[in-house]
């Protein structure tokens, strides 16, 4: 309590710097660089999704792997390269949607195995 008395009291001094932001989209060429990864990483997020436990995780790592081996230029990965970006995110957003599988068909929540192995709270 007392810290947010004390920033309360402090007179605030910012200077606002302006600038134009561009670039900020990605631009046809990122648009078709990134098309096929995030394809693959759709359908392999999706798929390993419907496994109970850390799915994103899995299938984001396994998204990147895939995209490496399967990249032109290996050596680039790790970069920022939009190849190594778009298909892991599809993969990790894709196994969000397949967890629904379990959770509707059987009940069983997508963390429900680290629930288990970590016992009651």
């Amino acid at each position: 309590m007392a810290e947010v008395i004390t920033n309360v009291e402090q007179e605030i001094k910012r200077e606002v710097i302006t600038t134009k932001i561009k670039n900020l989209l990605p631009n046809l060429q990122d648009w078709k660089d990134s098309l096929w990864p995030m394809i693959r990483g759709g359908i392999l997020g999706f798929f390993i999704g419907i496994l109970p436990g850390p799915a994103p995780v899995i299938s984001a790592f396994s998204s990147y792997a895939i995209e490496k081996k399967l990249s032109k230029y290996p050596e680039k990965f790790g970069t920022g390269m939009i190849q190594g970006v778009a298909g892991p995110e599809a993969a990790n957003n894709a196994a969000t949607g397949g967890a629904f599988i379990p959770l509707f068909t059987l009940g069983i929540p997508a963390n429900s195995v680290i629930a288990i192995l970590l016992g009651p709270s």
